[in-house]
Parts: C-alpha cells; sequence; structure tokens
C-alpha cells in the first residue's frame, strides 16, 4: 500500500510537468507594444507644387509633429486626412515653427499634405519630425488555465509522495 501510494504520488507529480512543459506555448504573458517610433525629415517643396508623406496607423496611435518651415514667408499650407478622405487638420497656412498631435479614430493610410501651390517664385523647407506612439495593443493575448492546474497537480503530487514515504506499512 504504502509503495503504491508514493508510486500514484510520483505520477501526478510527473503529469504535472507533462502540463507544464507541454503547453508552453499557451502559457503567455500581456506584453504591451508601447515604444515610440520617431522619424525626421527635411524636404523642400517646390513653388506651385504640393507634396505629402503617408504615415499607416492603428486606431488609437498618438502622433505628435512638429515641423519648422524655411523659404519665403516661412509658411505653407498644411493638412492632415484620415484613411476616408475626411480632414483630421483642416487646410490653413502655418508659419516657422509648428506642433500638432492627433490620435488615429481608425486604422489605415493618413496624409500629411504641404501646399505651396500659392507661392509663385519660392520653394519651401520642411523639416519635420514626427513621433507615433502606437496604442497599448496586447501582442499575446493567450493565458491558460494549464500553468496553474499544473502547478496545483504536482503539489498533490508532492504532498501523496510525502504521504506514502511517511505511512507506515501495513502488516
Amino acid at each position: 500500500m504504502r509503495r503504491d501510494i508514493f508510486i500514484l504520488g510520483i505520477i501526478i507529480v510527473l503529469f504535472g510537468l507533462f502540463l507544464l512543459t507541454i503547453f508552453p506555448p499557451l502559457i503567455s504573458s500581456y506584453v504591451a507594444q508601447t515604444e515610440p517610433l520617431t522619424k525626421e525629415w527635411s524636404f523642400d517643396v517646390p513653388a506651385l507644387n504640393k507634396r505629402y508623406i503617408i504615415l499607416s496607423l492603428e486606431q488609437g496611435d498618438k502622433v505628435h509633429i512638429k515641423m519648422r518651415i524655411s523659404g519665403g514667408n516661412n509658411d505653407i499650407e498644411f493638412y492632415i486626412k484620415d484613411p476616408s478622405g475626411t480632414y483630421v487638420r483642416s487646410p490653413s497656412k502655418i508659419y516657422s515653427y509648428y506642433e500638432y498631435s492627433f490620435t488615429a479614430g481608425s486604422s489605415g493610410t493618413y496624409e500629411l499634405w504641404f501646399d505651396n501651390s500659392f507661392s509663385l517664385l519660392t520653394s519651401k523647407n520642411i523639416y519635420l519630425e514626427l513621433t507615433i506612439k502606437p496604442e497599448a495593443t496586447l501582442l499575446q493575448k493567450t493565458y491558460s488555465i494549464i500553468t496553474p492546474i499544473g502547478v496545483l497537480i504536482m503539489i498533490i503530487g508532492v504532498v501523496i509522495v510525502g504521504i506514502g514515504i511517511v505511512s507506515k506499512p501495513r502488516k
């Protein structure tokens, strides 16, 4: 009987270990991707021309724009369109230094437009710093009940092994 209890305990411990080692893909932690991405550009927008930059954003991404405009009167018309073509920022002239922030309302392609079509002679130089902070998204959402069950089974197995070791043999 003592030997049977001991063997049963060993089998239960091994089963708990089996659960913990066979199912590691199901055991995951919540990992949030929240590192901001910063990109810098410097480009010219010739007189009587427009230029745009395309951003691929996910819903909830936070975008911060800093720009410096030089050339002519240090001005440019600036606007942003969302994936449906709706203005996130309506067209208007900005001067010298400008900052703007917005949160992506939907996933898709956003366009940042720099319009110098009003200028007949002077091109504009744009220095742009763009920071995108992703919405905290879970890279792995899986959680498994197998981890706590496997640990519990191992504890029960160790207790049974202990009982098998300390129990007195029957005569």
